[in-house]
């Protein structure tokens, strides 16, 4: 993937849906005291819409991939709805998605790995308003690689 630590501000993204509009929502902003990463996007979503960035990637048949991002949230209430979500899709084959679902105000890495059975261009979002709720989410270290 392209700039997948957004050290490059989003250059190699793409605004995705409600940040075509709104675009002042996305921000790339610097972290201190971290040593996997210095920069990450921040999306705000006041409007409970979804709001992101993507990116196209290739992606090859029967190839074993890890999809893996670093977020978190700006609330500190693990009782409210974060809503943070990267996915990556390809048709015909269904989404495969990573979703952060309760505010937590510490980084916090996910990963998922998937079996591909399509050959060809694939998009991978990183966005929020997953169930429809006002937040803002910082991601950084977003990768896709192949599983030997």
């Amino acid at each position: 993937m392209k700039n997948c630590k957004f050290d490059k501000s989003i250059d190699g993204w793409h605004l995705w849906r409600e940040a075509k509009k709104n675009p002042q929502n996305i921000k790339t902003t610097d972290i201190k005291d971290n040593n996997d990463f210095s920069s990450a996007v921040r999306i705000e979503n006041p409007d409970k819409k979804l709001i992101g960035v993507s990116q196209v990637v290739q992606l090859i048949s029967g190839k074993i991939y890890r999809l893996s991002g670093t977020v978190r949230s700006l609330g500190n209430d693990g009782s409210k709805i974060f809503g943070g979500r990267i996915a990556i899709y390809l048709p015909p084959q269904k989404e495969n998605a990573i979703v952060w679902m309760s505010e937590y105000d510490k980084w916090w890495e996910k990963d998922l790995i998937f079996t591909n059975k399509v050959t060809g261009p694939a998009t991978v979002y990183v966005h929020m308003g997953y169930g429809g709720v006002a937040s803002t989410g910082e991601f950084a270290n977003i990768r896709l690689e192949i599983v030997e």
